[in-house]
């Protein structure tokens, strides 16, 4: 979607690893709602933002069985490494 395109990013916070959170924006289109309207990404429900918006965009993804919901057991990232930590 960004590719060969100038991308806008607009900071928002830094998480606890202190990257940067922010808003990205390519030409005019908003790169959360494409992805998530395209089935390609999750809404981060952790994130204290209100994310009602993203959250509707989500589920008429899943709904229509778009991009990762066309998994039969699709898994949040977050919970993928959670249990596929190294050992340290």
């Amino acid at each position: 979607m960004c590719l060969g395109r100038t991308a806008k990013l607009t900071p928002v916070a830094r998480d606890q690893y202190k990257r940067l959170i922010a808003h990205v924006r390519c030409e005019t289109n908003d790169a959360a709602r494409a992805q998530l309207a395209s089935g390609l990404a999750w809404v981060y429900t952790r994130h204290k933002a209100d994310r009602r918006a993203l959250q509707a965009l989500e589920e008429s993804a899943r709904n229509r069985h778009l991009g990762l919901w066309s998994a039969p057991f699709p898994e949040a990232p977050w919970t993928y490494r959670q249990s596929h930590r190294s050992p340290r």
